[in-house]
């Protein structure tokens, strides 16, 4: 898998994002390698570039990260023809929202595979909730050492979660979110 990384922008990215042409060179070169998916080749508004270039490749494109509106999921999938749409439970309307859109990726005949760079709270959300339903075997997590690691990522729980050797995760096997709120640990790091 290949993340292009121009599905949003932040500020002070000094390099604008690929066009469609760019996106459908870069595409044509990783089908060659056998790269599994490309990721995020075009900003996200961009529906059109997406049909454009799904029609000129045949790697599974992935978008969605940032995605916020379910009517935006929706549009990637149907008018831009993403395969793989990876919004975040946390930032997509919840367990719920989530669930709408993973469906309609499965009704679609495409997947909905989680981006999840929140915490390690959100972490185990999408995790679950991609076990729950999910249309794809993966979830994309935060972990990128030395600087974003399980005990960056995860100081909101008891303990940091690990992933194995071979890319799979157990998650905590405790009710709810498999790990226990400690609500009083929180309270004076709360923000008003």
């Amino acid at each position: 898998m290949v993340d292009a990384n121009y599905g949003w922008r932040m500020a002070g990215d000094a390099r604008l994002g690929w066009d469609v042409a760019e996106a459908v060179q870069a595409a044509r070169a990783f089908e060659r390698m056998g790269v599994y998916w490309l990721e995020e080749p075009l900003p996200t508004s961009d529906v059109q570039g997406y049909a454009e270039l799904r029609s000129k490749t045949a790697l599974r494109i992935a978008a969605g990260e940032m995605v916020r509106q379910a009517h935006e999921a929706r549009d990637l999938i149907a008018r831009g023809g993403v395969d793989v749409i990876q919004t975040d439970v946390v930032l997509s309307g919840g367990v719920t929202g989530a669930r709408r859109i993973a469906d309609f990726a499965a009704l679609s005949g495409r997947m909905w595979s989680p981006h999840t760079w929140t915490n390690g709270f959100g972490f185990l959300v999408n995790l679950h909730v991609a076990m729950a339903y999910s249309t794809c075997a993966f979830v994309e997590v935060p972990f990128d050492p030395p600087g974003w690691g399980p005990d960056r990522r995860d100081w909101l729980l008891p303990e940091p979660l690990f992933i194995a050797e071979d890319g799979t995760i157990r998650p905590p096997e405790g009710p709810g979110l498999g790990i226990p709120a400690d609500l009083a640990w929180l309270e004076p790091r709360r923000l008003d």
